[in-house]
């Protein structure tokens, strides 16, 4: 990546990430082009190809970026570590949703990363996305789990809530606008119904 990048207003820097997390998001490394991003962020093919001079280079930056911004949040939001699982999981959520007023796709970027398969997009974002799952793994790291009869369930259940509030934000990405409330809403009646039901009998 050319550093006279980081010499652009602060919002053209914006525009152009946002650009790209969303194309990269949307359609996967494999079928994401700067094409599309162009129509995107009106930003011109010439001005990509000068600052990141190749898709490849434009991928891992975008989301070498984006994983470092969540790791940031996350570390600043998430730094109580007395939480519960369930209070944990949905304060996740939140920190996901607040992340959206600045980069509202980065998110979505994230669970492509997480779920890429495509071996050289593997091979330019592979230490990122360790980053990011260390950094997952860090978050619960001594969480309180004595509210569960069995707490080695619990690392099931996290795996079982994580992956449908996953479910959940992408089917909200296909609308036409992401209701960040209504999706923080129904993450709270799933973890309602769990603690209903899976709690200590």
């Amino acid at each position: 990546m050319n550093d006279k990048f980081y010499e652009q207003k602060k919002e053209k820097q914006d525009m152009m990430i946002n650009g790209a997390m969303k194309i990269f998001a949307l359609k996967g490394y494999a079928h994401a082009s700067v094409d599309d991003m162009v129509k995107e962020c009106g930003a011109s093919k010439g001005l990509w190809f000068h600052y990141f001079e190749s898709k490849k280079g434009l991928y891992s930056f975008v989301v070498s970026y984006a994983v470092k911004y969540a790791i940031l949040e996350y570390g600043i939001k998430l730094e109580d570590k007395g939480m519960g699982l369930y209070d944990l999981l949905l304060e996740k959520e939140k920190v996901k949703v607040d992340l959206m007023g600045m980069y509202p796709y980065l998110p979505l970027l994230i669970l492509s990363i997480l779920n890429e398969t495509d071996e050289e997009a593997l091979s330019l974002m592979s230490d990122a996305r360790e980053s990011y799952i260390e950094a997952l793994e860090n978050i619960y790291v001594g969480i309180d789990r004595s509210e569960f009869e069995e707490p080695e369930d619990s690392f099931l259940i996290q795996k079982m809530i994580t992956s449908t509030f996953a479910d959940i934000m992408r089917d909200y990405y296909h609308k036409p606008v992401f209701l960040k409330e209504e999706y923080i809403s129904e993450c709270e009646k799933y973890i309602q119904m769990l603690k209903k039901f899976l709690g200590k009998k």
